[in-house]
């Protein structure tokens, strides 16, 4: 199970810490334009808020930047993780080094879609006739998967494309999440530790 960090807004009920509220510290970011995450808008499987490129910005990456360094000093995270998943890069403006995720906020994801296939498919039909009953290939077949169903981001790109002003979201928390492990109350990635900022 890996870590992932992730920014809670004080509008939705930072949890714990001196940061939570409306006033005080933390950061504001702000949120203009959707965009996809593949290169065809007509099959798009992602459509999100770009966050504003801002100073903002710029400090959550320098302590993103920190949390990283850490991790992997700490043996946390692997040096090899973030050099695969290539986390820091130059900088566009000064080429120092910085933490180059793709900055966003997911609106549309079709992994969350409930289309389930493969329940009655003549093809995974003749597939489970053909196996044995105690295999475990015959198990895995007979779980229903989910299959991503892509949607045509075009007309909301064009409609809305960089035009399409968010404003501004007070930042209060940036949370440590585990990967693969649910929240029971949102059904976002579970929360490990809140971290006031």
């Amino acid at each position: 199970m890996g870590y992932l960090p992730c920014v809670k807004s004080t509008e939705n009920g930072g949890s714990g810490g001196s940061g939570s509220g409306s006033g005080g510290g933390g950061l504001k970011l702000g949120f203009r334009g959707v965009e996809i995450m593949n290169d065809d808008p007509s099959r798009a499987d992602v459509l999100h808020m770009k966050v504003t490129a801002d100073a903002e910005l710029e400090k959550l990456k320098q302590i993103l930047k920190l949390l990283v360094t850490a991790f992997v000093a700490n043996d946390i995270l692997p040096a090899a993780e973030v050099k695969r998943q290539r986390l820091f890069g130059p900088h566009p403006m000064d080429g120092s080094e910085t933490v180059t995720l793709k900055w966003h906020l997911t609106l549309i994801n079709t992994k969350h879609r409930k289309a389930v296939v493969g329940a009655g498919d003549d093809s995974d039909a003749a597939d489970s006739k053909s196996a044995k009953p105690d295999s475990k290939s015959n198990a895995a077949a007979r779980k229903p998967r989910v299959k991503r169903i892509p949607f045509d981001a075009a007309p909301i790109l064009k409609q809305f494309g960089s035009s399409l002003d968010f404003g501004v979201e007070p930042i209060s928390h940036l949370h440590l999440v585990a990967r693969g492990a649910a929240d029971s109350q949102t059904g976002g990635y579970k929360c490990v530790h809140a971290l006031p900022i």
